[in-house]
């Protein structure tokens, strides 16, 4: 009788826009709307299959989930004329060549050629043809020539090793993640602690100290720009997050020799000026930083790694500068806000 219950509470007609693309095993009867004519709800959240507990009725259902996924995979998809673009793979350069680019892509995608073609690096390419949004060629020189090329063909030509012009799996990962996604003083104490040696990055001398030869995988892969209307990828700005990429799997901790070289082949950016009174700040900006990609089974997650002078930063008179509870705003009787109303 649980079984039955549980079936009953089962809803057999979800709505699509309240479906959540997880972890667990989803119903996919919400998809059959993708593969009809028409306009459809994005899915989000919604009740999901875990267990199996055995019944016929969750067995059809999971039936009917699956072929729904079958169907929704099988549909052909088209691209729209009007905004139809036409690549051709260069394997000499392991690069997509779009002879006539258009539409907001390119603003940030792609190195335009004097013939007025735009020229796209395999990740870039993968981008957009993962996204319908390009139909990739093999040969050919001309928009309608060329065999076109599947997205597993695709994968094939790009995803590999990298000293064959290919881009690594774990890369891949991230590019196509980042593309889609704040008492008691002890200043005699702290004082004299001050004798013992501390690093300083601000020195010259000791920033020229640690070698700058970066090693694969701990070497800077992509440069990120926030989104601004203002950008120009023929003159891009200073970029906001410099970012390596590393395989939790296969890559060892780093040691201290590659942190420093990979810090060190960043550029020197102290923390600004109106961060003087912020030492907190301070610690989190840095000197120098970085962000490490550390990618698991095609899950990525994001390490800060900077360059600090902690010996610079004096925490300790930051604490005894701070006033004392009940002082200027008012936390003793008779003063402050509404101090006068004491017997009056």
């Amino acid at each position: 009788m649980a079984d039955v219950d549980e079936d009953n509470l089962r809803d057999p007609h979800p709505d699509p826009g309240d479906v959540d693309l997880s972890d667990e095993t989803q119903d996919f009867r919400f998809l059959s709307n993708f593969a009809q004519d028409g306009p459809f709800t994005i899915p989000r959240r919604g009740e999901k299959d875990f267990e199996p507990h055995g019944t016929s009725h969750q067995d059809s259902l999971l039936a009917a989930s699956r072929n729904a996924m079958h169907h929704a995979l099988s549909s052909t998809r088209v691209h729209i004329p009007k905004t139809h673009l036409v690549g051709h793979w260069h394997a000499d350069v392991s690069q997509c060549a779009i002879p006539k680019p258009n539409g907001p892509h390119f603003k940030t995608l792609g190195k335009g050629h004097r013939d007025g073609s735009m020229w796209l690096l395999p990740e870039e390419m993968l981008y957009l043809l993962e996204r319908g949004a390009l139909d990739v060629r093999w040969g050919g020189g001309e928009e309608a020539e060329g065999v076109p090329m599947s997205l597993q063909g695709a994968y094939a030509v790009c995803i590999g090793d990298e000293m064959q012009n290919k881009i690594g799996l774990e890369r891949w990962n991230v590019y196509a993640a980042l593309k889609r996604r704040l008492h008691r003083s002890y200043n005699d104490i702290y004082r004299r602690l001050f004798v013992i040696p501390h690093y300083d990055p601000t020195l010259p001398s000791e920033r020229a100290a640690t070698s700058h030869n970066t090693s694969s995988p701990f070497r800077v892969a992509f440069d990120v720009w926030k989104p601004r209307p203002a950008f120009r990828k023929s003159a891009p700005e200073t970029p906001d997050y410099r970012i390596a990429v590393v395989s939790a799997r296969d890559t060892p901790l780093p040691s201290l020799a590659q942190l420093s070289a990979l810090l060190e082949s960043t550029p020197y950016c102290p923390p600004p000026a109106d961060m003087k009174t912020k030492p907190f700040q301070r610690l989190k900006h840095g000197y120098r930083n970085v962000l490490l990609a550390v990618v698991d089974q095609g899950v990525v997650s994001y390490l800060r790694l900077s360059e600090v002078g902690f010996g610079l930063e004096k925490m300790h008179e930051r604490a005894s500068a701070r006033p004392q509870k009940g002082g200027k705003r008012g936390g003793s009787r008779g003063r402050g806000r509404g101090g006068k109303g004491r017997g009056r």
